[in-house]
């Protein structure tokens, strides 16, 4: 029950990310995070539509894609933003940096983990100031089991470019290994270098910090977090889930039930409708939760 929070889910998490530096949806504090990606969507497939061969736009425009699957979860952007980079790729073949990183990004996110290290460092190679790219290839060598590499990359683009993205990743990777106060500064990092240019981004910092003090059994500072990513980011289905994530844990199965069903039938995640299924169980309602283990 106190589940659906395991460290493999929070580094799962962090995968589906893809590099975290693909291009982020600024917003004014006037705009709606989504609304302002849908305007970025908008305005690049105009551009598309004038010029199908413009790789710049096409890359620009799955990048966009990208970040609108990140925000609203609808896997089907992924498959758009596929569509620009095949598209792109076939426009210029060669000395594409940015069609390869965002190839890598989507290859990452099918679990195509040793497809998405070959583009990663394709695109690494042809741009070796892509920050991206080099976390891309991090991030497929840990999911490969190569932790020792991936670790030592980390640190190293920690280092050279501090940030959201690159302390994110070491939060996580000092976490598997045990270092707990080591991940816990660098959450802290993290949240210091965060330029707040990408409402999406924070959020789910915050929520991945929650996850971690949720994994420690600090169940205030876990709902403190999720409370940080949900006002980054309003409306932040993921939040939604970690507060019912806390509520579980301390046993208001009701409130628990609640949050759960509103987060899946907003986005059916496989992780919230078995966690729904566990409140379910643990409040003595099996049918129900049999239901949620069938979906």
């Amino acid at each position: 029950l106190l589940g659906a929070s395991t460290l493999a889910l929070a580094l799962l998490a962090l995968l589906l990310r893809g590099g975290g530096g693909a291009p982020g949806a600024s917003t004014s504090a006037n705009v709606p995070p989504v609304a302002a990606t849908n305007d970025r969507v908008t305005f690049w497939e105009a551009r598309v539509a004038r010029d199908p061969a413009d790789f710049v736009a096409l890359n620009r425009l799955a990048g966009a894609y990208v970040q609108r699957g990140r925000e609203t979860g609808d896997v089907s952007d992924y498959t758009r933003a596929q569509a620009a980079v095949d598209s792109s790729l076939a426009s210029l073949p060669g000395d594409n940096p940015g069609a390869y990183s965002l190839l890598a990004t989507l290859q990452n996110v099918r679990h195509e983990f040793a497809a998405s290290l070959e583009s990663a460092r394709i695109a690494a190679a042809l741009d070796p100031a892509d920050i991206a790219a080099r976390l891309t290839v991090a991030d497929a060598m840990l999911a490969l089991g190569r932790y020792d590499e991936a670790f030592d990359a980390y640190l190293s683009l920690v280092d050279r470019a501090p940030s959201l993205a690159t302390f994110s990743r070491l939060a996580v990777a000092h976490e598997l290994r045990g270092d707990l106060a080591e991940a816990e500064a660098a959450w802290e990092n993290a949240l210091s270098t965060d330029g707040r240019g990408n409402p999406e981004a924070t959020a789910w910092a915050h929520f991945q910090f929650g996850n971690f003090y949720f994994n420690q059994g600090d169940l205030e500072a876990a709902a403190s977090r999720y409370a940080d990513a949900a006002d980054a980011f309003p409306g932040y289905i993921h939040a939604l889930a970690g507060e019912a994530r806390v509520a579980g844990a301390r046993q208001d199965y009701e409130r628990a039930i609640a949050l759960y069903t509103a987060a899946t039938e907003r986005q059916p995640f496989p992780e919230s409708i078995a966690a729904l299924g566990d409140v379910y169980a643990a409040a003595g309602r099996n049918l129900e939760a049999d239901r949620q283990y069938a979906l």
